[in-house]
């Protein structure tokens, strides 16, 4: 089989997918009768019909809710928002009910619903509103899984499992990958996908390069122009960005002492800022020397007895202060700058 667009493949997995499993359904705006957002479900209508490709009114929170419907019924559901930009009209919808549905309900019923959507600057008149990556906005969102694949194999593999998988995922597909990148299916099909592990793109000993999405393709091409200066450049995919595989980045900055993070989207609250905080707390000159403390990557409890233990408090902030006062103190008789160096 020839290699297909990431456009193409994408169709491909879905049909492929559908005619194995009649219980999977896809769901969105214009999903019949124009193909979707970006022709990704071109066809499906004509082979599957209109009770399994399902067209909704232009509104996000019909059709995630609808998503969510389905999924607590049995079905695995497709659910594609025709720009990433528009989830955050259906945002309780899938941060307070998709991710805690399971949590706030006891329910332990897989959960199968996949949210596609095209993200990113790709397409002329855009503005700010059909641009934005919004992997900053979902990584703190427990109980989601966010994915961004660069290549069209982890783009069937994150179908697959994000539709068998139990778990709500939300899948985010840069604009400019749809058409300049290609892949076979056939050969994508069986190569082993994992939720939450990092692809290493190219090894080297000077500097890592983290990168995903379209960043990834840039990032590549970079490392591929700085190896014929003689830099060696380690470049890391992490493919998820939620749960994200920080153990392989750790290892990789580790052996090269350098880390560029590259990431389409602003600064502050962003993906790249949480990474390098992550880091920090464990690789900087003396392991006390920077800390964090905030709630953990947990729902917030429902019992009223319950609701306060995981957050800061007094004499959390003051058992911190102390311990890291204490630590810095006694690395003070190790050097002259009271830093373990």
């Amino acid at each position: 089989m020839k290699d297909l667009t990431f456009r193409e493949a994408l169709n491909e997995t879905l049909k492929k997918l559908m005619r194995e499993d009649s219980t999977i359904l896809a769901i969105g705006e214009t999903v019949a009768t124009g193909g979707g957002a970006v022709r990704a479900t071109a066809g499906l209508a004509n082979e599957f019909g209109v009770l399994r490709v399902i067209e909704t009114p232009v509104s996000e929170n019909v059709l995630v809710g609808a998503g969510l419907g389905g999924a607590l019924a049995g079905q695995k559901m497709m659910v594609e928002i025709y720009s990433a930009d528009f989830l955050m009209t259906a945002a309780s919808e899938v941060i307070n009910d998709i991710a805690k549905w399971r949590y706030q309900h006891r329910i332990s019923m897989p959960l199968n619903i996949l949210m596609r959507m095209p993200m990113g600057n790709g397409g002329i008149w855009q503005g700010p509103e059909h641009s934005q990556c919004i992997e900053g906005y979902l990584i703190r969102t427990a109980g989601l899984i966010v994915v961004a694949p660069s290549t069209v194999a982890d783009a069937v593999g994150a179908i697959k499992l994000g539709l068998n998988g139990g778990n709500p995922v939300v899948m985010l597909e840069h604009r400019r990958i749809y058409d300049n990148v290609q892949g076979s299916v056939l050969q994508a099909w069986d190569i082993p996908f994992a939720f939450g592990k990092a692809r290493t793109v190219t090894t080297g000993d000077d500097i890592t390069l983290v990168a995903w999405s379209w960043m990834r393709l840039l990032a590549e091409q970079a490392a591929v122009e700085l190896k014929t200066e003689g830099i060696s450049v380690e470049l890391i995919d992490p493919v998820t960005i939620k749960p994200m595989d920080l153990e392989t980045i750790r290892k990789s900055f580790d052996k090269t002492g350098r880390l560029l993070i590259v990431e389409e989207a602003p600064m502050t609250g962003s993906v790249a800022s949480w990474i390098i905080g992550s880091i920090a707390q464990e690789r900087n000159l003396h392991k006390d020397s920077i800390k964090a403390l905030t709630m953990p990557d947990i729902p917030h409890p429902y019992a009223g007895n319950l609701e306060t233990i995981p957050l800061p408090s007094v004499d959390s902030i003051k058992k911190c202060v102390y311990k890291m006062i204490q630590d810095i103190s006694l690395a003070g008789s190790k050097s002259d700058s009271g830093l373990d160096l």
